[in-house]
């Protein structure tokens, strides 16, 4: 049964896991990318302190949707559209763009 830190509507599991050596792992389901990815964490308490990192930013972030206008919105698919052909993502991009 995994932990579970939870962050207005959002919850983020932390698993158990024994590793072969015999020591205690926990590992933190992070959904914030198209795929779902485990941070491997060794202390408990730093899993759920990132836990409850990702649950706020993934809250944070839902809130952020809610409020998009209907404009901004298309301006965003009307982005996704585009690169699609390039195999290239809009976070990617925007970070890149940021970078310089």
């Amino acid at each position: 049964m995994p932990y579970k830190v939870t962050y207005s509507n959002v919850t983020v599991p932390v698993h158990k896991r024994t590793t072969p050596s015999g020591y205690d792992n926990f590992a933190v389901a992070d959904e914030s990318t198209d795929k779902r990815w485990f941070l491997s964490v060794k202390i408990k308490s730093a899993a759920l302190a990132e836990a409850d990192r990702l649950a706020r930013k993934k809250a944070g972030l839902a809130t952020k949707v809610q409020n998009i206008t209907g404009a901004r919105a298309i301006d965003y698919f009307n982005a996704v559209d585009r690169l699609k052909p390039l195999n290239v993502t809009v976070g990617a991009t925007t970070s890149t763009v940021a970078d310089f």
